[in-house]
């Protein structure tokens, strides 16, 4: 099924057992993929969905979005940018997002809320979350995690069951280790640098003090102890 409701532009629908509606919408829309939907809703910019079991959607949002995966979701709510889901049993959500983000890993999620900025997921089992962050973030290993809350500068996670996690800090980190965590997190205008290795079991420690725009290194420690973080005063 093809339908349009006061839109603006074309709009096909190939494939098997499935459905492309406009409602208020700007551009064109295609529908290809098997069991799929391809739905705009208030929203500018082309939007396809070639993939089986899968569905594109756009909510007033800005851009073009494509979902290629099976069994996968591009989702675009009062956003701007484009956005691509091509991995299987995955998805690719903007919410109020600037920029452009894909997911190409399968059984995992490329996630932007409030941020600025390019995302990509391409690892298997993991995950790519930008929570009112600023600069890019992607994560390429398998059952990994990148997450950026409230921070700025870029974070990338290259290992196997690893994370990289930036929190209100400002600074590119990188995690490359297997079983590992690379972890800035700021408090009290101190920001902590924490790197563990599963492999050594060493955790070290850089702590940095925020004087205005600068950071000044204080301390830095090797230990093969946890790390302690500190909590907020």
């Amino acid at each position: 099924m093809t339908l349009l409701v006061r839109a603006h532009g074309g709009a096909s629908c190939n494939g098997r057992n499935s459905m492309t509606l406009l409602v208020r919408a700007h551009g064109g829309a295609s529908c290809n993929g098997r069991n799929s939907m391809t739905l705009l809703v208030r929203a500018h910019g082309g939007a396809s969905c070639n993939g089986r079991n899968s569905m594109t959607l756009l909510v007033r949002a800005h851009g073009g979005a494509s979902c290629n995966g099976r069994n996968s979701m591009t989702l675009l709510v009062r956003a701007h940018g484009g956005a691509s889901c091509n991995g299987r049993n995955s998805m690719t959500l903007l919410v109020r997002a600037h920029g452009g983000a894909s997911c190409n890993g399968r059984n995992s999620m490329t996630l932007l809320v409030r941020a600025h900025g390019g995302a990509s997921c391409n690892g298997r089992n993991s995950m790519t979350l930008l929570v009112r962050a600023h600069g890019g973030a992607s994560c390429n290993g398998r059952n990994s995690m990148t997450l950026l809350v409230r921070a700025h500068g870029g974070a990338s996670c290259n290992g196997r069951n690893s994370m990289t996690l930036l929190v209100r800090a400002h600074g590119g980190a990188s995690c490359n280790g297997r079983n590992s965590m690379t972890l800035l997190l700021c408090v009290n205008s101190i920001t902590w640098n924490i790197i563990y290795s599963h492999v050594t079991s060493h955790t070290i420690i850089t702590k940095h003090k925020q004087k205005g725009k600068h950071l000044s290194s204080v301390s830095t420690e090797d230990t093969n102890l946890p790390a302690r973080i500190p909590t907020r005063q």
